[in-house]
């Protein structure tokens, strides 16, 4: 059976009873409600006997006491700090949100600019060339205007994501993932073009040889295939054939070097954004657990 004691009130003086594992509690007296702590008399000889004075406050004081600091020093100083407001720009995400984009539209309305000068200045020498040499003309303008189309709208395209990300604590990873499937978009493009041309000049060859010429597609295929050898034996047939063959490949090359740009790049930006999810799950579950020990703080 419990050890009942009892104490007096430290307000009232009225004795209050209670079992020895309350000891120590503060607890509200039944007669005058003011708080009071339950003390057994050996609590209260030992508290009595080794009551200790209060602490001094005036060194800790003096200990967190800093030496005060020349006002107009330090105001002149932070008038300097230039790099202060960058540094805030750049940890809150507004310099990839807003800077950034309007470089890539620059850059973009820049490339445009400069092809659109250089196209005029090539379809001046276009007009001096005439046969093949003009038909490989035309097919180079066509396939570069369409390829920095593809380029200028691929950026317009990254600047647009850029400019509608949201603001969160992962703004650096989530514009590293839309520039890493920009630059693959990109080369893609470029890929395209490159083997495309190729094509079409075989292609282009290839119909020459219909009308007798062929010394074209043997020179165009001896220097970017070495085939001077193989060809002096074939006849124009066959060189037509394997020129078709060859064009196909071209096309077929392109297409497929332009997907693994695209899938490596792609899987890059991909695992960006899966560090982003990581470590936004391990925030979330510490912040999760945090919450369950103040609640079990305030329960027990």
């Amino acid at each position: 059976m419990a050890t009942i004691h009892k104490c007096p009130c430290s307000a009232c003086g009225t004795n209050i009873e209670f079992p020895a594992e309350y000891a120590g509690n503060e607890v509200y007296c039944p007669s005058c409600n003011s708080p009071t702590t339950l003390a057994t008399p050996q609590s209260e000889f030992s508290s009595a006997n080794l009551k200790l004075p209060p602490p001094s406050t005036t060194k800790k004081t003096q200990h967190h006491r800093q030496p005060q600091q020349d006002s107009t020093t330090t105001t002149d100083w932070a008038d300097w700090q230039f790099m202060e407001p960058l540094r805030g720009l750049a940890s809150s995400g507004i310099l990839f949100k807003n800077v950034l984009p309007l470089a890539l539209a620059a850059l973009g309305f820049m490339l445009g600019i400069a092809m659109f000068i250089s196209w005029i200045k090539w379809w001046g020498e276009l007009a001096s060339k005439s046969g093949l040499l003009f038909a490989l003309g035309i097919s180079d303008q066509l396939l570069i205007a369409v390829c920095v189309y593809m380029i200028i709208h691929t950026i317009c395209h990254c600047a647009d994501d850029l400019a509608n990300l949201d603001h969160s604590d992962f703004i650096v990873f989530r514009t590293i993932s839309i520039l890493l499937r920009t630059t693959g978009e990109i080369l893609a493009c470029v890929t395209v073009f490159g083997f495309v041309r190729l094509g079409a000049n075989v292609f282009i060859g290839c119909c020459a040889c219909f009308e007798g010429n062929t010394e074209f597609i043997k020179s165009y295929l001896t220097i970017i295939f070495g085939l001077s050898d193989q060809l002096d034996s074939f006849s124009p047939f066959w060189i037509v054939i394997l020129s078709f063959f060859i064009a196909l490949a071209m096309f077929l090359a392109g297409i497929f070097s332009a997907l693994v740009w695209l899938a490596f790049f792609y899987l890059a930006a991909e695992m960006v954004v899966m560090v982003v999810v990581v470590v936004d799950i391990a925030k979330n579950t510490k912040s999760l657990l945090d919450m369950v020990k103040d609640r079990r703080k305030s329960l027990y």
